[in-house]
């Protein structure tokens, strides 16, 4: 038995598979990760609820794996493939990086996965046969990765863009910047393209005094354990909370022009993670594509490249299951 996992910063997704029938799913879970103090006390639990002991396993996980190990990056937890495989009796582990692991899922996806936010051209809604994709991730941090052709079959490699630094692009993400920078000192791409990006822009917005809203609604924000969550659910009766997912895209279509340019994905760019899909109607108004086909040198090569949103909060997890078939 091989137990697979997507690890992430909110939660991890468990399946515990038969690699001898094809990666077929015996059971599956999530857990919370702040219900843990460190990877191995997740671990410990997965294995508990597990009905049959696995032999093998494959955990992607956020953050840079180099040699084996990993220190993850939206959570202070470090992890070592030979640790693992020693403290739980496994005969291998894996560590991959989750948005390896997303991009060698969405090959994986039906097509009903996938939402067209931009088509591209000339071939419609099909992205050019074994060109480079480019998978962009925003969740609870900015997770970034992109496929190549390999002859016969598609091949992740990692990156880890979401820490490079951001670049604004009119007046209101300078102010943005210069806010973030007085407070924190650097200022990257995840920290305003991503759930804690969410919680940023809000309390920018918020200091500024920025877009309408009730005593309520802000003192609930305020006081929520988790207040992206509390941005997203306000966004109907908060004209704060519309204003930061009106930044949150543009920031987001920012981003994708740029990772277009740095490495020419003709085979689309792939917006996956936890966010999208709860945001794919404010991606498919219009004010993603009004960035995205804005660039002033090469609005070609953007008006060529598809870009779809990734609908499977699974696909992670998909490519950690298939990883070893």
């Amino acid at each position: 038995m091989h137990l697979a996992a997507d690890i992430g910063g909110t939660k991890g997704n468990f399946a515990l598979v038969d690699r001898a029938q094809a990666g077929r799913i015996i059971e599956e879970f999530t857990l919370v990760s702040r219900d843990y103090s460190d990877f191995t006390a997740m671990i410990t639990a997965a294995i508990a609820k597990t009905s049959i002991k696995p032999r093998t396993a494959c955990f992607a996980v956020p953050g840079p794996v180099i040699d084996g190990t990993v220190h993850m990056t939206t959570l202070d937890w470090r992890a070592t493939e030979h640790d693992l495989a020693k403290d739980f009796a496994l005969d291998a582990v894996h560590l991959l990086n989750d948005l390896v692991a997303t991009a060698s899922g969405i090959p994986m996806l039906p097509a009903t996965d996938l939402v067209t936010v931009h088509p591209g051209s000339p071939r419609g809604t099909s992205p050019v046969a074994h060109e480079v994709r480019a998978v962009i991730a925003p969740g609870t941090g900015l997770g970034e990765a992109f496929c190549t052709w390999e002859g016969d079959h598609w091949h992740a490699h990692p990156a880890e863009g979401g820490h490079a630094g951001f670049a604004p692009r009119t007046e209101e993400q300078y102010d943005l910047w210069k806010y973030l920078h007085q407070r924190e000192g650097w200022v990257n791409v995840q920290s305003v393209c991503s759930g804690m990006g969410i919680a940023h822009l809000w309390q920018w917005l918020s200091a500024r005094g920025k877009g309408t809203e009730s005593t309520a609604a802000t003192s609930a924000i305020n006081a929520a354990p988790d207040p992206t969550r509390e941005i997203l659910a306000r966004v109907g009766e908060s004209e704060r909370c519309r204003l930061v997912i009106n930044h949150l895209i543009d920031i987001l279509a920012g981003e994708a022009t740029d990772v277009a340019v740095r490495m020419l994905p003709m085979g689309g760019v792939y917006l996956a993670g936890g966010l999208p899909p709860r945001l794919v109607e404010q991606l498919t108004d219009g004010r993603f594509l009004k960035t995205w086909l804005s660039h002033p040198d090469i609005p070609h090569i953007h008006q060529a490249i598809p870009v779809r949103v990734v609908m499977n909060p699974k696909t992670a997890l998909i490519g950690a299951i298939h990883h070893w078939q």
